[in-house]
């Protein structure tokens, strides 16, 4: 029973886990089909696209830190749990 309950809680945080993750992706996700557009509308001048292209890095570079941060969270998670039992 114990097992089965610490397993339980585990894949729940793990789901969670996932849902934070798909969540910050998409502001990521957004800022680069930004970019991608304006270089279909300026293929001769790509530098027109530059601060989109800063933008959708920096994007991603706060969905990479955030998504760190959270799986550094539920590893705690997970290690208080297996401590529980």
């Amino acid at each position: 029973m114990r097992t089965g309950l610490r397993q339980i809680l585990v894949l729940l945080g793990l789901v969670t886990l996932l849902g934070c993750v798909a969540e910050g992706y998409q502001p990521a996700v957004s800022a680069a089909g930004d970019y991608r557009e304006c270089l279909d509308r300026f293929p001769k001048n790509p530098e027109n696209c530059n601060h989109l292209r800063t933008e959708a890095n920096r994007q991603y570079d706060d969905y990479e830190d955030e998504a760190q941060e959270n799986w550094d969270d539920a590893e705690d998670d997970i290690n208080d749990i297996n401590g529980w039992f």
